[in-house]
């Protein structure tokens, strides 16, 4: 007994028989992007840090620590900091990094400074190359310790923002928050942070042009997938 094909099952094994034979009939695999990476920073990622504070001729340095260092004043050892890579795209989804002055309890009453806050989300944070890439779009904050004239002493959060309304209009361009990013061969990010900002100083009755800034430098490496 022989079995015929139809007209219409005939038609459907040739497209059938092409499709295997014909490579463009094969559809690419899909490939999932990995899961962002993040990074908690320790202090073995910290090269260098440190601040400098200075009214008139009166400067003030300090080295910086990472926020949750244990036995430094201000420090929190819940206050993380840490970095967030797409590793697929070569880019910085978010950082938040926080610091406070490595100094002892006894210089504590001299510092003005207290923590510097530098937070980047992807929208602010640059790409990762080879070669190192400027951005000036993050976020920091600056903790300071003020006296009042009553010898109240208060503390409070300065945002490093262009136009800041205690900044001389001729001193806009010297208030910034700037980062550079670049990848080594050696698969680690490098960061470098440089904040400056001006305030007003009216303590002693006179008003003063007061500088603070602060800057640091990271090698981060990223973890083998």
């Amino acid at each position: 007994m022989k079995t015929l094909l139809t007209p219409a099952t005939f038609v459907l094994l040739l497209l059938w028989i092409g499709g295997c034979a014909d490579p463009s009939g094969i559809a690419p695999p899909v490939v999932e992007n990995p899961k962002p990476v993040e990074v908690a920073i320790t202090p073995d990622h910290l090269e260098e840090a440190g601040s400098n504070d200075e009214v008139a001729n009166d400067k003030q340095e300090n080295k910086l620590a990472l926020a949750s260092h244990p036995d430094l004043p201000w420090s929190n050892p819940a206050d993380r900091s840490f970095i967030v890579l797409d590793t697929v795209r070569q880019r910085i989804l978010r950082m938040r990094l926080s610091l406070v002055p490595r100094v002892a309890l006894r210089d504590t009453m001299t510092t003005t400074i207290r923590r510097i806050i530098v937070e980047l989300d992807s929208n602010a944070a640059p790409a990762l190359g080879h070669s190192p890439r400027y951005n000036s779009k993050g976020e920091a904050i600056f903790i300071v310790r003020e006296v009042l004239q009553n010898r109240q002493i208060v503390y409070r959060a300065i945002a490093v923002r262009n136009d800041t309304p205690d900044v001389p209009d001729e001193l806009h361009d010297s208030v910034y928050c700037k980062v550079q990013a670049w990848l080594t061969d050696k698969k680690a990010v490098i960061l470098t942070l440089s904040i400056q900002h001006y305030i007003l100083d009216e303590r002693s009755g006179m008003r003063k042009l007061r500088r603070m800034r602060a800057s640091a430098l990271l090698e981060i490496p990223i973890p083998r997938s």
